[in-house]
C-alpha cells in the first residue's frame, strides 16, 4: 500500500474546543524531532509509536461531522514530518468548507543548513590522477523530511598539476529513518571553470545523513 494513503497518528479528538477557534476535529500526528521541554504530548515524540491509519478513513469521519464542527486542527507530534499526508487532509477538509489550523515547531531558519565538504578520490589507475576536493555549501529544506535545494562550491586539486573551482547545485530528498539518521538521494550538477566539456558533471548520488 502506498505510504501516501497512510498517516501515522497518536490519536484523534473529534470535538475539541481548546485547539483553535470553535469546535474542531483534531488529528495528533505521531513523531517529533524537537523534544521541547515541557511538551504537553511527549507520547507523540517516537516516530515508531502510535498507529497507521488510512487517510480515507479520517476524511470520511471528518465528512460525517462537517455540519457541526468549525474546522480541523493538525497537531502532534510534528505534522511537517508527514507533510504530504497532512497537506492532503488539509486540502480535502478545506474543500468541505472547513477551516484548517496546524501547530508546528519549525521556523524558517530551521530549514537552512551550512555544509562543509572534504573528499579524496583514488581510482587505482596510473593514467587517472588522484584528487582532493574541499568546499562549502548550503541547503534549504522546502519540506522538513522532504525535498531540499542545495548550492556549493569546491576547490579541486589533482596530480598532473590540475586545479579547478567547481560551483554546483543539487536537488535531493531527506528521508528520516529515525530522529537523527537520514537516507538522502539527490540529483546534482557541477560546473567546471577549467574545461566545461570535459569536467562538468551531472549525476545521481545517495548519502547517509546524521543530525545531532
Amino acid at each position: 500500500m502506498s505510504s501516501m494513503k497512510l498517516i501515522r497518528i497518536s490519536g484523534i479528538e473529534p470535538e475539541s474546543i481548546v485547539d483553535g477557534e470553535g469546535i474542531r476535529y483534531v488529528i495528533f500526528a505521531q513523531g517529533c524531532p524537537h523534544h521541547c521541554p515541557g511538551c504537553h504530548n511527549p507520547q507523540t515524540h517516537p516516530f515508531g509509536g502510535g498507529k497507521l491509519v488510512l487517510i480515507e478513513d479520517i476524511l470520511n469521519d471528518i465528512s460525517k461531522r462537517k455540519d457541526w464542527i468549525d474546522g480541523i486542527t493538525i497537531s502532534g507530534g510534528e505534522p511537517f514530518c508527514q507533510i504530504g499526508q497532512c497537506s492532503l487532509i488539509a486540502q480535502k477538509a478545506h474543500g468541505m468548507g472547513l477551516s484548517v489550523w496546524c501547530y508546528t515547531g519549525y521556523l524558517f531558519e530551521d530549514n537552512l543548513m551550512v555544509l562543509g565538504n572534504l573528499s579524496y578520490q583514488h581510482s587505482g589507475y596510473e593514467s587517472v590522477p588522484d584528487y582532493i576536493s574541499v568546499g562549502v555549501g548550503g541547503r534549504y529544506y522546502i519540506v522538513q523530511n522532504g525535498i531540499y535545494l542545495g548550492v556549493n562550491c569546491k576547490l579541486i586539486h589533482a596530480n598532473h598539476n590540475y586545479n579547478d573551482v567547481m560551483p554546483g547545485v543539487e536537488v535531493g530528498y531527506a528521508y528520516f529513518l529515525s530522529r537523527t539518521v537520514t537516507v538522502e538521494p539527490a540529483v546534482y550538477y557541477d560546473q567546471s571553470f577549467k574545461k566545461h566539456s570535459d569536467f562538468s558533471t551531472i549525476g545521481f548520488k545517495i548519502g547517509i545523513g546524521v543530525y545531532l
